[in-house]
């Protein structure tokens, strides 16, 4: 796999992960390895606004596996209000984060549909006007919280100006790996890559069908 590929390497490196569960499963499927030069960095926040943890954070288990040094993201996926993101983002840990990314050898993400149900909203890290805001703005998919339309671009939302991750790059500045598939991500898949979201996609058979 790439990412233990990418791990096992004994020279220090910064790798970035967002969350979710097919990414999580990744990480579950990894061989353990002691590599504690490693920083591995979170990208998203895994928590709701009330405080729920995510059960799909990546960030502490990759680090477990690699016996790397984490670095969580201290911060809900969406805040409940602008200042409020504003107010955490202002804070060191968070500059931290920002200059570790700068220095990230690459990034692993998940992706998500948006509709009822999809994982955000299930899992209670979006309301149900969150989800009919971006169904109304016509997003397809979200990346660590940024929801995106079909040509891959980044909404100007209220619902996005409330997401505390770090913002996406678009064309990436370092080698981002998305990790997902799925009939119900193809339209996401398709506007992530359209819209130049990653440089790079890990998926099964059938996504990679339904994609060409």
């Amino acid at each position: 796999m790439r990412l233990q590929r990418l791990l096992a390497a004994k020279a220090p490196m910064v790798i970035c992960v967002g969350t979710g569960r097919t990414l999580r499963a990744a990480v579950e499927e990894l061989d353990s390895l002691d590599r504690p030069q490693h920083k591995v960095v979170s990208l998203v926040g895994a928590m709701s606004a009330g405080g729920q943890a995510s059960p799909y954070d990546v960030v502490m288990r990759l680090a477990d596996k690699v016996g790397a040094q984490r670095y969580p993201m201290p911060a809900p996926v969406l805040t409940e209000t602008v200042a409020d993101r504003e107010a955490l983002q202002g804070q060191r840990a968070f500059a931290v984060l920002r200059e570790l990314r700068d220095q990230a050898r690459a990034s692993f993400v998940g992706i998500s549909e948006i509709g009822w149900q999809a994982p955000l909203h299930r899992d209670g890290f979006m309301t149900d006007n969150d989800i009919s805001a971006l169904i109304e703005a016509e997003a397809v998919g979200e990346i660590t919280g940024w929801s995106f339309d079909a040509e891959g671009r980044p909404l100007e939302s209220p619902v996005n100006e409330r997401v505390a991750s770090l913002p996406l790059e678009s064309p990436p500045e370092r080698l981002t790996v998305i990790v997902g598939g799925g009939p119900q991500k193809v339209p996401a898949l398709k506007a992530a890559l359209k819209g130049r979201l990653a440089s790079a996609l890990i998926t099964d058979e059938a996504t990679a069908e339904a994609l060409l």
